[in-house]
C-alpha cells in the first residue's frame, strides 16, 4: 500500500511539473538568460572587430571601385548572424582584389605625354598595374585635383602647383623630382628668315608662349624676358596657349613667328620646327618635374608604379625623350 501511494505521488509531481523545487527553476532561468545575453555581446564584439579588419584590408587592397565604395560607406549590421556573413564576404573579396590588376591614374604635365606613354607600355609589359593617363597644363590639373578629381599620382612641370596642392591638403608627402628640361625658342622649319635669337624677337609680331597663370613653360618664358629686359617690348606681341603643345602646334602650322617650348618638344616635332635659341643658364628657375602622391588616392599601387618610374629602365626611357634626369 505503501509503495502503491509513493508511486502514485510521483506521478501526481510529473504531472505538475515539480521535478525541481519551485524557488530554484525561476533562478536557473534568469541565470540562463544572462549567460546567452553575455555570449551574445561577446560574438558581437567578436564579429564587429573583423568586420573592421575587413574593411580595413579592402581599404587599402581596393583598386575595385564598388568595394571602396562599400568599404567606406557600409554601416555595421547589428546581427552577429549578418556580420559573420558580411565578413566572410568581404574578406574573400578583399584576397580577390589583392590578385587582382589595380588602375592607377595619372594627371602630368602634356610635355611629357610621349615619354609617358612608352613608360606604361614598358610597365604593362612586365605585369604591372593599368595606368589611366591624362594630359594637361600643369596649373589646369592642379585645379582638377582640388576639385575632388580622382587622381592618384600627379606630375607637374612647375613646383608651383605642387605648392598648391599642399596648401589644399591634397598631397601625403613632399615631391620627387622626376625629371628636368630646358627652354627653347623654336621658329618654323620652312621658315628661311624668323628669329636667331631671343634678342631678335622684338622685329616680329607674333610669339606664343603658354599661359603664365596655368602653364609653367609659359612662366619660364616670361622670366626669360624679364631677364633679357624684352617683356615691354614684346608686351602686345605676345600670343597665349593653354598649354605647350598648343604653342608648339602654331609654330608648326606658321601661324605665330616663334614661340618658346620645352626642348623635348622641340625634339618631338622633329622637322617641323627649328631651335632658333635656347634659354641662357640663370635666365630662369630650373625646370623641374615633381612627382606626388595624391591623398585619398590609391596610393600603394600609386607609389608601386612611382618608384617604376625611378628605376634605371625608367630613367633611360625619359631620357631617351630628351628629359634630364631628376632626383628622388
Amino acid at each position: 500500500m505503501k509503495s502503491d501511494l509513493t508511486t502514485e505521488t510521483q506521478r501526481h509531481r510529473g504531472q505538475l511539473g515539480l521535478q525541481c523545487p519551485p524557488a530554484i527553476q525561476p533562478s536557473i532561468k534568469i541565470n540562463n538568460r544572462k549567460g546567452t545575453k553575455v555570449a551574445k555581446k561577446i560574438a558581437e564584439i567578436i564579429v564587429f572587430l573583423f568586420l573592421r579588419l575587413s574593411l580595413r584590408s579592402l581599404r587599402l587592397c581596393g583598386s575595385n571601385s564598388f568595394i571602396r565604395f562599400f568599404a567606406t560607406r557600409c554601416c555595421i549590421p547589428s546581427t552577429p548572424l549578418c556580420s559573420l556573413c558580411l565578413c566572410g564576404y568581404l574578406f574573400f573579396f578583399s584576397a580577390l582584389a589583392k590578385g587582382q590588376t589595380q588602375t592607377v591614374t595619372v594627371s602630368a604635365a602634356i610635355s611629357l605625354k610621349d615619354a609617358m606613354n612608352a613608360e606604361v607600355k614598358e610597365y604593362q609589359k612586365h605585369g604591372g598595374d593599368t595606368i589611366r593617363l591624362n594630359f594637361g597644363a600643369s596649373g589646369d590639373l592642379a585645379n582638377q585635383i582640388i576639385a575632388g578629381a580622382p587622381v592618384d599620382l600627379f606630375i607637374s612641370a612647375g613646383s608651383e602647383q605642387i605648392a598648391q596642392l599642399s596648401r589644399a591638403n591634397r598631397i601625403d608627402r613632399n615631391a620627387s623630382v622626376l625629371a628636368c628640361n630646358e627652354l627653347v625658342l623654336v621658329v618654323p622649319a620652312d621658315v628661311s628668315d624668323g628669329p636667331t635669337s631671343w634678342q631678335d624677337l622684338i622685329h616680329y609680331k607674333r610669339i606664343a608662349i603658354g599661359d603664365p597663370k596655368s602653364v609653367p613653360a609659359g612662366k619660364y618664358a616670361t622670366e626669360v624676358f624679364a631677364h633679357m629686359k624684352l617683356s615691354e617690348q614684346l608686351s602686345g606681341k605676345i600670343i597665349y596657349g593653354s598649354n605647350v603643345r598648343q604653342v608648339l602646334a602654331y609654330v608648326e602650322r606658321g601661324e605665330v613667328d616663334a614661340g618658346v617650348v620645352y626642348s623635348t618638344d622641340a625634339r618631338q616635332a622633329g622637322s617641323h620646327v627649328h631651335v632658333a635659341a635656347v634659354a641662357p643658364d640663370g635666365s630662369h628657375e630650373p625646370i623641374q618635374y615633381p612627382a606626388v602622391i595624391v591623398r585619398d588616392g590609391n596610393k600603394p599601387a600609386a607609389e608601386k608604379f612611382l618608384g617604376f618610374l625611378f628605376t634605371p629602365t625608367g630613367q633611360e626611357i625619359l631620357l631617351h625623350y630628351g628629359f634630364l634626369k631628376g632626383s628622388r
